[in-house]
């Protein structure tokens, strides 16, 4: 689905995004960027920060589990550093399944480096 604007708003998909956010990009990428980013370029640029969030999440549950701390425990301790309200920004159970997305993709990955 094609991404497109509608007033002050972002549709990808059927969710819509108001917020502002300040991104600091190397100067190697403002020529391709520009001053006026296409509604593609921001769409490659959110999909980027989702994947950042999702290996972040990954990383710190990952470090916390190796500590013996329990995962939700540990997603609501990351939460809580991030400043995010479980059940109004993000369901705890949301990011629950992220993380177990996130460990499946690399599990499966890896098993297919491994197979060759």
């Amino acid at each position: 689905m094609e991404p497109r604007a509608t007033g002050l708003y972002l549709d990808i998909g059927n969710r819509r995004f108001k917020e502002q956010v300040e991104i600091h990009i190397p100067f190697h990428f403002s020529n391709s960027i520009k001053k006026n980013p296409s509604l593609l370029t921001i769409a490659l640029i959110n999909r980027y920060l989702e994947d950042e969030f999702d290996h972040f999440l990954f990383e710190f549950v990952k470090n916390d589990w190796r500590r013996g701390k329990e995962i939700k425990k540990s997603i609501e301790k990351f939460a809580d550093i991030l400043l995010l309200e479980l059940e109004k920004d993000v369901t705890l159970d949301a990011l629950v399944k992220m993380e177990h997305r996130y460990w499946t993709k690399k599990e499966r990955l890896a098993n297919k480096i491994a197979i060759l």
